[in-house]
C-alpha cells in the first residue's frame, strides 16, 4: 500500500510539473507572437527601431553591441543610424567617466522600401537610402532586414559601395516601444 501511495505521489508531482512547463512555454510563445505582430505592424507603418546586439564582419570578427546605443530608426521617409562600437579612452566625460564616446546619430532620407515574404515565412524588408551614410559608416547604400517568423529577432545585412558587407543581429520594435539612448544629430 505504501508503494502504491508513493508511486501515485510521484506520478501526480510529475503531472503537475509537466502542466506548469507547458503553461510557461505557452506564455513565452504568446509573448513572442505578440512581439512579432507588433514588429510586422511597425514595418507596415514604416515606423520602427532595430536595436543591434552583435555585428559580424566576415567569419573572423564578431562584436558585441549595446542595443540601447547601437540602432537604426526608420520613421516614414527619414532614417536615423547610430553605432558606438569602440570606446574612446581619450574622451573624458565628467558624468560617466572615461571611455564613453559622445553618441552621434546620422540622418538620411529613405528613397525606397520593399517588403517580401520568403518560403519559411520570414519577412525580408529592404531600405534604400539617399546620401552616403548608413549605420555610422560612409559609403553605405542599403540595408536588408530579415524579420524571423514568430519573433521580433532580425538580421540586418548592410551593403556598402565597394562590395563590403556587414551583418548585424538584433531586435525590431515599434518606435514608441524601443529603449534607446539617442545621441546628438550629426549631419
Amino acid at each position: 500500500m505504501k508503494r502504491l501511495l508513493f508511486l501515485l505521489t510521484i506520478l501526480s508531482v510529475g503531472i503537475v510539473s509537466v502542466y506548469a512547463q507547458n503553461e510557461t512555454d505557452t506564455k513565452e510563445k504568446s509573448i513572442k507572437e505578440s512581439l512579432y505582430q507588433e514588429a510586422v505592424e511597425a514595418l507596415e507603418q514604416q515606423r520602427f527601431v532595430v536595436t543591434f546586439h552583435t555585428e559580424d564582419w566576415g567569419s573572423s570578427l564578431r562584436l558585441a553591441l549595446d542595443g540601447r546605443r547601437n540602432f537604426m530608426i526608420i520613421d516614414g521617409q527619414k532614417g536615423f543610424f547610430q553605432t558606438n562600437v569602440d570606446p574612446d579612452f581619450s574622451y573624458k566625460n565628467v558624468d560617466r567617466g572615461v571611455g564613453l564616446t559622445p553618441l552621434k546619430m546620422l540622418e538620411s532620407d529613405v528613397v525606397k522600401t520593399e517588403k517580401k515574404c520568403d518560403k519559411k515565412g520570414d519577412i525580408l524588408y529592404t531600405v534604400v537610402l539617399k546620401g552616403g551614410n548608413l549605420v555610422g559608416v560612409k559609403n553605405a547604400k542599403e540595408a536588408k532586414i530579415t524579420l524571423k517568423k514568430g519573433s521580433n529577432d532580425v538580421v540586418v545585412m548592410v551593403k556598402y559601395r565597394g562590395g563590403n558587407t556587414s551583418y548585424k543581429k538584433g531586435s525590431l520594435y515599434p518606435i514608441d516601444a524601443a529603449n534607446i539612448e539617442r545621441g546628438t544629430l550629426y549631419r
